[in-house]
């Protein structure tokens, strides 16, 4: 995402998925009763800020050669997030059962 989008789009979706990452990790630590799983999240995190620089250079050289703007990638996909789709079902299964 980073190395793809425009500036624009990164930083209106950078907080949103780093936000729906966090929430899973959450939802299965809970779910299963294991923490890996938001411990997982935030090695993921620390690995990412680890490589930021070398992510960087790679969008540099992304974006030098870019051709077709976002919104012409965007008009092909999925208008809505099926992640956020599979929560809002998990969680009405899950109040469902109480």
């Amino acid at each position: 995402m980073l190395k793809n989008y425009s500036i624009k789009n990164v930083c209106k979706r950078i907080p949103i998925s780093i936000g729906m990452i966090f929430l899973r990790g959450i939802f299965m630590s809970i779910k299963n009763k294991n923490k890996s799983y938001l411990t997982a999240v935030f090695k993921g995190f620390f690995w990412n800020i680890l490589y930021l620089n070398n992510t960087l250079q790679f969008r540099k050289k992304i974006q030098k050669n870019r051709i077709i703007d976002d919104y012409e990638i965007e008009k092909y996909m999925i208008s809505h997030s099926i992640e956020l789709e599979g929560i809002k079902m998990i969680i009405r299964n899950f109040i469902g059962k109480k």
